[in-house]
């Protein structure tokens, strides 16, 4: 349940609890998604989970949930992608020459000052080796780097 249904604020609800993955003990899987919440208040969206299933697509909670706190949700994540890909861009200017504990200083730093938290270590760890340019499965691929 989240923090707004608890508290008995419903329409600041925006559904969404969390992305991320887990075990799902009911199905004995990994399910990866959008962990909705719980709150029988959300019985009418139509993102709405039911029986077995305990997360849903991001993309399916952005572009069809109906409740009353999930334009405001949806903002939110635009501004902190925003945030996040102007934070990596400024990393990226400053990087060149600098070795990898520099790197990630910067990065952090940049995080910090666009008001987000750090990723974990791995995905930390990749997101420097972009920034070094060391990142080899983008140049396998022939991908383009965020930002560009």
């Amino acid at each position: 349940m989240s923090a707004a249904c608890a508290a008995e604020a419903h329409g600041d609800c925006a559904h969404l609890v969390s992305v991320g993955g887990g075990f799902n003990p009911r199905l004995l899987r990994l399910e990866f998604g959008a962990g909705l919440c719980s709150c029988p208040c959300h019985s009418s969206c139509p993102v709405a989970t039911e029986g077995y299933r305990l997360t849903v697509s991001p993309e399916a909670w952005r572009d069809s949930c109906t409740c009353p706190g999930a334009e405001q949700g949806r903002q939110d994540a635009r501004d902190r992608s925003r945030a996040r890909k102007e934070a990596f861009e400024s990393a990226q200017a400053q990087a060149a020459g600098k070795g990898r504990d520099e790197i990630r200083a910067i990065y952090l730093a940049e995080l910090q000052a666009h008001g987000l938290a750090a990723p974990g270590e791995d995905v930390l760890g990749a997101v420097v080796n972009e920034l070094r340019g060391t990142a080899s499965w983008r140049r396998l691929l022939r991908l383009p780097s965020p930002g560009r």
